[in-house]
């Protein structure tokens, strides 16, 4: 992956404590994990890393966004924040990478363990993601589906949770502050257009109409 000389400023808010960081040569040049919001812990996060790193916006090479699934108020913000940079004349040709959740979970555990490993997370309505070894898309699906998945399963929490993990699924929360030569494992960042947010499946809403509420 050729990827440019200069930092890289990474943005992880797809869980509720968001993380960002400076990156350059599989090296962490600052990071930062502030405990409010997203919406205010995101620019005071990279305000501070800026700060402590003593470098500009100027001085990026380009934007590292982790797409989900997730929390998606916080994964909105993070596009949002890059689209607006590269909206200004001066970062509109700065180059951005996407990472999803699941991928990055199922690299740190074949980097801890040498062994590829099934990931979930909590989808929405009692479902689960699912990314299966080996595989690169994420699909929702029932529990179920869950019961017939080889171990290792590794499920890893995101927000609060709705339902009990598989009996089988092991907990797996591996730090990206503390991997960061992990973010060039083979795969893992996809350059993209403009950062977005992954969601397994669209949510489907019925119409209301007024005839199914007359008594």
């Amino acid at each position: 992956m050729n990827l440019p000389k200069q930092p890289l400023l990474v943005i992880d808010a797809a869980s509720p404590q968001c993380f960002v960081g400076l990156w350059r040569d599989s090296e962490w040049l600052a990071t930062a994990t502030p405990e409010s919001p997203a919406l205010e812990g995101i620019f005071a996060g990279i305000d501070k890393i800026l700060c402590d790193a003593k470098l500009s916006l100027a001085d990026l090479g380009g934007f590292v966004h982790n797409e989900g699934p997730g929390s998606i108020l916080g994964i909105r913000l993070s596009a949002m924040a890059i689209r607006t940079w590269k909206s200004l004349p001066v970062w509109r040709d700065m180059p951005v990478w996407s990472f999803g959740s699941l991928h990055w979970v199922a690299a740190a555990y074949q980097a801890e363990h040498g062994a590829a490993a099934n990931v979930i997370s909590e989808f929405r309505h009692g479902r689960w993601n699912l990314l299966t070894a080996g595989a690169r898309e994420v699909v929702a699906v029932e529990d179920e589906v869950l019961a017939s998945v080889p171990e290792p399963l590794l499920y890893y929490r995101q927000r609060k949770t709705w339902k009990p993990a598989p009996t089988h699924a092991i907990e797996y929360r591996p730090s990206l502050m503390e991997h960061p030569e992990l973010l060039e494992a083979p795969g893992l960042l996809r350059p993209v257009a403009a950062p977005d947010v992954f969601v397994a499946e669209e949510a489907v809403f019925q119409k209301w109409t007024a005839e199914r509420h007359r008594s």
